[in-house]
Parts: structure tokens; C-alpha cells; sequence
């Protein structure tokens, strides 16, 4: 729409010079959208204001192609507004606002520009001031002098010059501050302004000594083009060091949760995302701190709230972003995809976590229970023998070497509960069978003899064992089949039993095998129909 306006606004201009009508197109094009992109960013959407505003102010500049009504006055006051904004964008990025001499030099630019004209204009006939204007276009009653006006424009002239140049210099001060990111994100668009000046200045002296020439407009026109483009760069550069600086997050200072809102924030352009985490243990959400959240309210006009949940239908996180992220479906799922994947392999690792704990915990009793209490038994019949003397010292004796050997069996059962030498040295089947016969049950096992991967046989023999003990103390099952199979990329190993069935999928015994498996990148199937028995199936990569 904005285009279609500046080409009607532009009028005769087509036939006199049609370069200088679609660099003037381009312009107002690149500085909208660019104003556009810009101002999704939070701390930068009064330059995206501008810039917007410097794109759709350029076709004042020309509306003196329509030679009747207040088209030329408009723009001969308001021709220059386009400058204006766009020179206060160029000063102003990517800080949020102007200060020191910046600011001082916004506030005479625009009264030069604004004033100055407006006074010439007092002083002048639109044929004077508009070249090709015919007398028919609307002009206020003035004070019409050519000696003024020629004076006055003479001085506008070189006070825009000046203006220019100084605008020059205070672009090459600001490469000389700020760290080296700013000036990284900086740089584009002080280039970018540099040349616009410089091209300024230019037209300023070629129109003091030739007169107007489209030529010249035309070529300031292209020069200004890089300004648009400078802040679709300097863009750029801003959300890579963004990410370049999350990346560099990722050194263990910050939390999980933090660094997945941040790269949501990003990918979403969305400043005002929030991400708040199930914690299972307080039943409730907290934000990306660990602090408590209360949900936030339903979904509003200006924010959309979704609920993510894992694959066992269980909540992982709240994602609260703007009505106007959520209108890119495709690109919403997507994040909510990241955050199940991400949020789901870090419970894992704590659950893994919390698993290795309660494992040394289990050692620590069994230590406790079994071998530290017959070796204490063993140091106090070994007081005794000292003192005994006969038949008692006899029976002293024996105790003692039977305590010895009670602890000796105890800390051999721990070990192999810990890790059976017979899966290092034998295999997977051997080890199997080794652990089956110490249940009182029967075992049933056809586990191929061929030797796996050592990471794919361990992660199968503690998946068989711990499936074993659960069925034997939950299942009231008579006998259990193994089976092991394996294909091209995977083995597959299923257990199965003849118990009372109803296993509880979501319970701690089948969390921590499901938990095992998938750390290993597998999959678990759990059938258990009530009264039919328990069939574990798990499917286990061999890389």
C-alpha cells in the first residue's frame, strides 16, 4: 500500500526520471520493512518507529509532482522530514535514546530543516522554491522578495552542509566507544550513515553550483539505499552475538530452564516469553529461577498460554508468549517440541541422578546388614578365643570361620550385584543365567552366545536382572521367559511372565527400567493386562 502511495506521489517524476522514482520506491520499501524488523526487538522499537516513519515521510518530499492544491507547500515544509528521522535513527541505534551532543544536534537539525523552509516559503513564490511548480498550486500569502529568498536559501544551503558534516563527525566518534560487540553490532549502520552523509554533503555543493539535478538525487538515492540495509546487517549481527552469548552460557553458570527461555526468546522473537518448569517432587510450577510460579491466567487477547506435557502425558513446562508469536503454528509446535526433548533428557539425567544415590545407599545398607555385622561378630568371638580354652575354644574356632565365611559370601553377593565379573569375561547369556539361578523360580533364557557391544550388554544384563527381582517380588509369577534377539542395528530383549499382570506403568520399579533404556537412546513397551501376566519389551541400539 505504502509503495502504490509513494509511485502516485511521484507522478510526472516516472516520465522526467524513472531511476530516481524506483530508487525513491526501494528506499521507502527497505526503510519500512527493516522498521518493522527492528522494532520487534524490545529495547528497539523506537528506532523501528523511526525508520518506519523516515520510509513513509520520503513521498512528501515529492508531492510537488502534483502541481495543484497544498501538495507543493507540503512539500517544499515538510520535504526533509524523511532526513530527519532517519538521521535520528542513525544517531540513536542501538541505544534507546539520544544524549550529549547527539541530542543537540537532533534538536537543530530539525528546527533547520523544518524552520528554515517554512521561512523560505514566507519569503518566496512556489516557482521559486519548487522547480516546475505552476502558479495554480495553493501557496499561503507571504511576503514574496527575491532577495530574501535568495538569501535565505543561499544560507540554508550551507547550513545543511555544515549540518552534514558535523553529523559526519558524530558518527566517527561513536566507532571509538563501547566494547567490541557494540561496535561489532554498530558499525553497519555508522558506515551506513557516513555515506549517507557524505553523499549529502555532495548533493549540498553540486545544488549551490549547478542548481537542482535529478541526477544527483538520484545517486544520493542509492547511496541512501545502504541504510536500510545497514540495520538488516547490524540486525543480524545482534541476534548471532545474542546466540553467541547464550552458546557461551552453556559452560555450566546458568540453569538449563534459563538457557532454553533465552533461545526460545530468540527463535521466537518474542521478549516477553516465559517458560515456567513442572517440578514433580513440589507439585507445582517455578520459574526459570527455581522460584514458585503461580500458573498464569489463561489465554488472553495479547497472550497465549500452552500446556507441554511428555510422552506419558505427564506436565513438563508452561510456555506463556504473545498472541502474535502463536500466529506461526508451524514454528510454535516446533518450540514446543524443543522444550518437551529438552526438558524430558534433563529430568532423565536427574532421575539417573537420584537412581545412582539410592544404588549407594542400597550398598551402604547392605555393607551395614551383612558384611559389617558378621565381621563384628567375627572380631568378638576372635576377644573370646583368647580367653577360652578346650571344647569352648573349639567352638570358638568353628564360629569364627563361619562368620568369616558368611562375610566373605555376603561382600562376594554385593560385588556381583554391583558388577558380575562373569558379563566381563563371559558375555551376556552366562551372566543371565548365573543371576537367574539365584531366584526361586524358574528362568527360562534364550540369549544368543555371540558376544554384543560392552556398553549394549551391560545396559541389557541390569535391565534383566532388575526386571527379574521386580517380577519375583510383585509378580506372583511360577516362571519367566528371556529373550534376547538382535538385528541389524538393535537387539531386542523381551520378559515376560506369568503373574497376576496390572503392573502400574508410571510406578518407581518400571520408571527406573524405562529410565535405563532410554538413557541408552532405546524404547520400552509395557503389556500387562491384569491376570494375564507382564511382558517387558525393550529395544536397545547396538551404537
Amino acid at each position: 500500500m505504502t509503495v502504490v502511495v509513494g509511485a502516485v506521489a511521484e507522478n510526472s517524476l516516472w516520465e522526467r526520471h524513472p531511476l530516481l522514482t524506483v530508487v525513491n520506491l526501494l528506499f521507502t520499501t527497505g526503510m519500512i520493512g527493516a522498521g518493522f524488523l527492528v522494532s520487534e526487538l524490545r529495547d528497539q522499537r523506537g528506532t523501528g518507529r523511526l525508520l518506519v516513519l523516515s520510509g513513509l515521510t520520503l513521498p512528501l518530499g515529492y508531492s510537488n509532482q502534483w502541481p495543484y492544491g497544498p501538495w507543493p507547500l507540503y512539500s517544499a515544509v515538510f520535504g526533509y522530514a524523511t532526513n530527519i528521522f532517519a538521521a535520528w535513527a542513525l544517531l540513536r541505534y542501538p541505544e534507546q535514546r539520544l544524549t550529549g551532543w547527539r541530542r543537540q544536534y537532533m534538536v537543530t537539525l530539525t528546527c533547520w530543516l523544518t524552520l528554515v523552509p517554512l521561512l523560505m516559503a514566507f519569503f518566496s513564490k512556489p516557482q521559486w522554491l519548487l522547480h516546475g511548480t505552476v502558479a495554480s498550486g495553493w501557496w499561503p500569502p507571504g511576503w514574496p522578495n527575491r532577495r530574501v529568498f535568495d538569501d535565505l536559501f543561499l544560507s540554508f544551503t550551507v547550513g545543511c552542509g555544515v549540518l552534514a558534516a558535523a553529523g559526519l563527525l558524530l558518527l566517527v566518534r561513536r566507532l571509538a566507544g563501547g566494547s567490541r560487540r557494540e561496535r561489532a553490532v554498530r558499525l553497519p549502520v555508522v558506515a551506513s550513515g557516513i555515506i549517507a552523509a557524505l553523499a549529502s554533503v555532495t548533493v549540498v555543493t553540486c545544488t549551490a553550483v549547478f542548481g537542482d539535478s535529478d541526477e544527483v538525487l538520484a545517486l544520493e538515492g542509492m547511496a541512501d539505499l545502504s541504510i536500510p540495509v545497514a540495520f538488516l546487517v547490524s540486525l543480524g549481527q545482534q541476534r548471532l552475538l545474542h546466540l553467541s552469548g547464550l552458546v557461551s552460557g552453556f559452560d555450566g553458570t546458568a540453569s538449563t530452564a534459563y538457557l532454553l527461555r533465552d533461545v526460545l526468546r530468540l527463535t521466537l522473537r518474542d521478549e516477553d516469553l516465559d517458560l515456567l518448569i513442572w517440578s514433580e517432587p513440589d507439585r507445582r510450577y517455578l520459574n526459570v529461577h527455581g522460584s514458585a510460579a503461580e500458573a498464569p491466567p489463561g489465554p488472553r487477547d495479547d497472550r497465549t498460554v500452552k500446556v507441554v506435557t511428555g510422552q506419558n502425558g505427564r506436565p513438563l513446562a508452561l510456555l506463556s508468549t504473545s498472541a502474535s508469536t502463536t500466529d506461526d503454528q508451524g514454528l510454535t509446535e516446533a518450540a514446543v517440541v524443543m522444550i518437551r526433548l529438552t526438558l524430558e533428557k534433563f529430568q532423565l539425567s536427574r532421575r539417573l541422578l537420584v537412581a545412582d544415590y539410592e544404588a549407594r545407599q542400597n550398598i551402604v545398607s547392605n555393607l551395614h546388614d551383612g558384611a559389617q555385622k558378621e565381621l563384628c561378630g567375627l572380631l568378638a568371638t576372635l576377644s573370646q578365643l583368647r580367653q577360652a580354652d578346650g571344647p569352648r575354644f573349639e567352638e570358638l574356632l568353628e564360629e569364627a570361620g563361619s562368620r568369616a565365611a558368611d562375610a566373605v559370601k555376603s561382600l562376594r553377593d554385593l560385588a556381583h550385584g554391583v558388577y558380575p565379573q562373569t558379563l566381563n569375561h563371559a558375555g551376556l547369556a552366562p551372566a543371565v543365567q548365573e543371576a537367574s539361578d539365584q531366584l526361586d523360580m524358574l528362568v527360562r533364557t534364550r540369549i544368543p552366545s555371540e558376544r554384543l557391544p560392552t556398553a549394549v550388554e551391560k545396559c541389557a544384563y541390569f535391565f534383566i536382572c532388575e526386571a527379574l527381582t521386580n517380577t519375583s517380588k510383585y509378580a506372583h509369577a511360577e516362571q519367566i521367559e528371556v529373550t534376547v534377539s538382535r538385528n541389524s542395528d538393535c537387539i531386542t530383549v523381551v520378559v515376560h511372565d506369568d503373574g497376576i499382570g496390572g503392573a502400574n506403568q508410571h510406578g518407581p520399579g518400571l520408571a527406573r527400567l524405562r529410565d535405563r533404556i532410554e538413557a541408552h537412546g532405546g524404547h520400552l513397551n509395557v503389556d500387562s493386562p491384569t491376570g494375564h501376566g507382564t511382558q517387558l519389551t525393550a529395544r536397545i541400539p547396538c551404537v
